[in-house]
């Protein structure tokens, strides 16, 4: 489903630059919606760069949507995704803006690492200050919405969005399945997503994985640590580092490997893990965020908990032991994923703004 082109002109977006291959899920979640409207009016308000960059982006991106809403009488939605930390302040900004113009305000929180921001901040009034202003709060599942709640945002104002995805292009065959397993990772690269903890699970274990399983690496960040750890602990002949994948790269690394594997310590509800889904894949990942609402323990995958290297070892010998589930798995992460897919996430998105528009 296409946002219809009377609605999608009262609505006036700001978030992250997006376009380019733009790293990021809330990057991929914009991009996915300028898909998805007949109209995207979207004011990107932050873009990778040093401190001077950032603050004249800033401050464009500010006199951009002033502009907008003082001079485009149409617009009646002001919907402003956000991450945490710099990213929440600076889109407050925008919240102002909102209530100074009298729009309706939709905050899309996207953050990882919300709870990590708000329990370590000397502001936790102004935060929730800023989103009881809200006329709406999205967050991405049901427990985020229960977090919310547990702080003080008003329960009324939040609402759950299922994050987006777009569907492979091409037809998903079964897995022709072949030793070694082949695990992929795409993220950043960095201790938040838990890679190095996989790859020291690894390097513990060689004996045991290095003839079962290939670990192919998708991802910037640390890239010297990265590498320096497979050299150091010559894991070379069975963990591969793709570099940062991107549109035919990532449709490759998705369409040769037999199972995803996330790690992390903190997520919203991940965009890589969605990605993964729609390609059949089964998952690893850990049981935070949003994430155990789209993989159920050895359903469609395996929950473990942040840093425990055991139960990563456990996870990626229940595949090699147990290959013929790769399949069985992988299937019913296709159904599961189905509610992410773009045309439902629209039908959603669009009672979303009616509801606001109503209210």
């Amino acid at each position: 489903m296409m946002m219809d082109v009377k609605l999608s002109s009262r609505v006036l977006s700001v978030g992250v630059y997006y376009k380019n291959n733009a790293p990021g899920g809330m990057a991929s979640v914009a991009d996915s919606y300028s898909k998805s409207f007949h109209k995207y009016s979207y004011v990107s308000s932050w873009k990778t760069g040093n401190k001077l960059t950032k603050f004249v982006y800033l401050t464009c991106a500010l006199v951009q949507v002033i502009w907008q809403l003082c001079f485009n009488r149409s617009i009646s939605i002001l919907h402003i995704h956000t991450a945490a930390h710099a990213s929440f302040y600076r889109k407050s900004l925008f919240v102002l803006l909102g209530r100074i113009f009298n729009k309706k305000i939709l905050m899309h929180i996207h953050a990882s690492q919300f709870k990590v921001f708000y329990s370590q901040s000397n502001w936790k009034g102004l935060i929730r200050k800023i989103l009881n202003l809200c006329d709406l709060v999205l967050v991405l599942s049901n427990s985020w919405k229960d977090y919310f709640i547990a702080i003080g945002v008003d329960h009324k104002k939040l609402a759950v969005l299922n994050n987006i995805v777009h569907p492979p292009s091409i037809t998903i065959a079964p897995v022709s399945f072949n030793f070694p397993v082949k695990y992929l990772f795409l993220g950043e690269i960095g201790d938040r997503k838990g890679i190095f903890d996989l790859l020291n699970v690894i390097a513990d274990n060689k004996e045991l994985f290095k003839d079962n399983l290939h670990l192919l690496i998708g991802g910037n960040g640390e890239v010297k640590r990265l590498i320096d750890f497979i050299n150091q602990n010559e894991l070379n002949s069975f963990v591969t580092f793709l570099g940062w994948v991107s549109d035919e790269s990532k449709q490759e690394a998705l369409l040769t490997s037999d199972v995803f594997i996330l790690p992390s310590y903190n997520e919203g509800l991940p965009i890589a893990i969605l990605e993964a889904m729609s390609y059949g894949k089964p998952i690893i990942s850990t049981d935070i965020g949003g994430i155990a609402e789209i993989v159920k323990d050895k359903y469609n995958g395996c929950l473990i908990l942040p840093g425990d290297y055991n139960a990563i070892k456990e996870s990626l010998s229940f595949f090699i032991d147990n290959p013929h589930y790769i399949n069985e798995f992988g299937n019913r992460s296709l159904k599961v994923v189905k509610a992410y897919y773009a045309e439902n996430v629209m039908v959603e998105l669009k009672k979303i703004y009616e509801q606001c528009l109503a209210g």
